[in-house]
């Protein structure tokens, strides 16, 4: 069949172009021919993201006495950004032109497909992410999330029409209990819950034609791996900069930048199992960033933020890894000390990616 991928694609972080590909690829092991098409504003819901209040993230005040660090960055970053529009031309394809003018059928997902409240977005609000797509036959979702959204939050007009959208979809999968609740609640269907294909793909035979120099590393490395500047808070940064000073562990930005971080290491996304492997540990703040934890290193702590709370919370708590999240009275050192079980990590991952494949097969 001719299938496209309705998700973001086109953001340039490593957990995004990565569960792209990673749905390309078990779309593409079905025998399907996979494409993506890109998100489009429509018309008809432009008026709708007006309704919605804008919080201000709290402003990032940072010192003087980090501008060498931001010069460093400033030039380090232009590497990644290479890094990503490389991948997105040669595994996503995205700037390939299509000879296909209906596909057969749309999978709309993964990543925050559903998060209309998020106004930041330069889409708005498009009922498109919601089922109103007119270049397919058939229209099914895979592991989509509303992210940070509620619906006790959205306006009535917009659930009108995401209601009108969703009848549209012919199945639906969701990746956390929030999603499921939004679904639930609008359409009276039970969605599949799976996991991110980040999770239930493979890419180490992709890594093998991108290995790292990992003799470029520091011997005993604290990596972490948050969005540009989001670990700001002094308090934290004490936390994590005593910690590496008490195990001798020299931190190094991944993904993103941070500013009180000397060294940022740009990397090509099928290079980050490697780095995390090789790192002694890893802090992060993020969904995907837990989930390369999760999969790959030794020892990690993640920090929960209100902004991911539903779905970084619901992710630990499936993958059993609560213990892993910085809290009173759980600090990095207790956590430095928890030991993973890799037989157990192993056998859920294919496990669940069987029931991913299942749903994928019998769904299309």
């Amino acid at each position: 069949m001719n299938i496209c991928i309705l998700s973001m694609q086109r953001v340039p972080n490593m957990g995004s172009v990565l569960q792209a590909y990673g749905l390309k690829k078990m779309l593409e092991s079905q025998g399907h021919r996979v494409e993506f098409i890109d998100i489009k504003a429509m018309d008809e819901d432009l008026n709708l993201h007006c309704e919605i209040e804008e919080k201000n993230d709290p402003t990032v005040v940072i010192s003087n006495k980090y501008f060498i660090n931001r010069v460093i960055h400033k030039f380090e970053y232009k590497k990644q950004e290479k890094l990503f529009m490389d991948f997105m031309n040669a595994n996503l394809k995205l700037n390939h032109p299509s000879s296909i003018k209906k596909y057969d059928v749309c999978v709309i997902g993964s990543d925050e497909v559903f998060n209309c409240l998020n106004i930041r977005t330069i889409y708005g609000f498009t009922s498109q992410l919601f089922g109103n797509v007119d270049c397919a036959d058939r229209v099914i979702t895979y592991a989509a999330s509303c992210g940070s959204t509620d619906i006790a939050h959205v306006p009535q007009k917009m659930i009108e029409r995401i209601k009108t959208s969703f009848s549209n979809i012919k199945a639906f999968s969701v990746r956390d209990n929030n999603t499921f609740k939004f679904v639930n609640e609008l359409t009276g269907i039970e969605p599949s819950i799976n996991l991110d294909p980040v999770l239930v793909n493979d890419f180490s035979k992709e890594g093998e034609n991108v290995k790292y120099n990992i003799s470029k590393l520091p011997s005993h490395m604290c990596v972490i791996y948050a969005y540009g500047n989001r670990i700001s808070n002094p308090d934290e940064i004490k936390n994590i900069l005593n910690f590496c000073n008490e195990y001798s562990l020299e931190p190094v930005a991944v993904g993103s930048p941070q500013f009180w971080i000397r060294r940022f290491l740009p990397l090509h996304p099928f290079q980050i199992s490697q780095v995390f492997s090789k790192a002694e540990f890893i802090i992060t703040d993020t969904f995907h960033g837990t989930i390369f934890s999760y999969k790959y290193a030794p020892k990690f702590a993640i920090f929960v933020r209100p902004s991911n709370y539903n779905k970084l919370m619901d992710l630990a708590v499936r993958l059993k890894i609560v213990d892993h999240v910085v809290a009173p009275g759980n600090s990095l050192e207790s956590i430095s000390r928890l030991k993973k079980d890799r037989k157990a990590i192993d056998d859920y991952l294919l496990s669940e990616r069987n029931k991913s494949m299942k749903y994928l097969r019998e769904n299309i």
